[in-house]
Parts: structure tokens; sequence; C-alpha cells
């Protein structure tokens, strides 16, 4: 196996991730588990993200590193629109309240629209991983 194959099998995988966990969201959302969605929703965006860096050689092994790279490599740079920025941003700093703190509430039906904004961010992600891109 090339090290190009095995970067493009580990890109398709993080993006199946992705899906997977976006699916895990909508579920965990739907039993009215906000909290759990936005786990899930945080880390199908995460995924997404991860697989898009590695597709262009970009690898980070922390959290706010691969935040930081999504501010620095694509909102500034002018690649990705700043809302989809703001909305990894803000879902990086409620998924840390989610886990780590036992008093944060999340407004259900903010969730469920934050699904779709989650969607759109994914196939951005995937649509930015392609070569031509």
């Amino acid at each position: 196996m090339t090290p190009q194959s095995a970067a493009e099998i580990l890109v398709a995988r993080y993006f199946q991730k992705a899906d997977q966990a976006l699916r895990t969201a909508s579920v965990t959302c739907d039993a009215r588990d906000a909290a759990g969605a936005i786990n899930r929703l945080y880390y199908a965006c995460f995924y997404a993200l991860t697989a898009q860096m590695l597709a262009h050689g970009k690898q980070f092994i922390r959290h706010s590193a691969l935040r930081h790279a999504l501010n620095e490599h694509l909102i500034h740079a002018g690649v990705l629109a700043p809302e989809l920025g703001r909305f990894y941003n803000r879902l990086f700093t409620d998924r840390t309240d989610a886990d780590y703190e036992p008093m944060a509430e999340f407004d259900l039906a903010e969730v469920q629209a934050r699904l779709a904004t989650g969607e759109a961010f994914i196939a951005t992600m995937k649509r930015l991983a392609r070569p031509e891109t």
C-alpha cells in the first residue's frame, strides 16, 4: 500500500465516522438528550474537519490545534464561510460544557437546528477534501 492510498483510506474512514456520529447525534436528539447530541455533533464535525485536513497533508493531535488550523487555514484564508467557523468554535466550547459541566443545559430545539448546520459543515469538509480543492 502506498502512503497516498493509506492516507486516502484514512480520510474516507474519518468521513464515515463523521456520518455515523451525525446520525447518532440525530437519534440522541430525538431521545431528548441535548447534551449527548451536542457531544456527537461535535465529534461528527471534528472527524470531518480531521479528514479534510488529512486530505491536504495536515495532521493534528490536539482538538485545540485542529480548531486553530480551521481558523488559520480555512477561515482566515477565505476558504470557509466565517459562519461555519463560528459554528465549529461554539460547538467546541459547548461539547466541553456538555461533557464536563454538570450544570450545563442546552435547548433541545436549538440543538435540533444545529444538526442541519452540522450536516452542511460536513458536506463542506467533503467538498474541500477533494483533490481539486
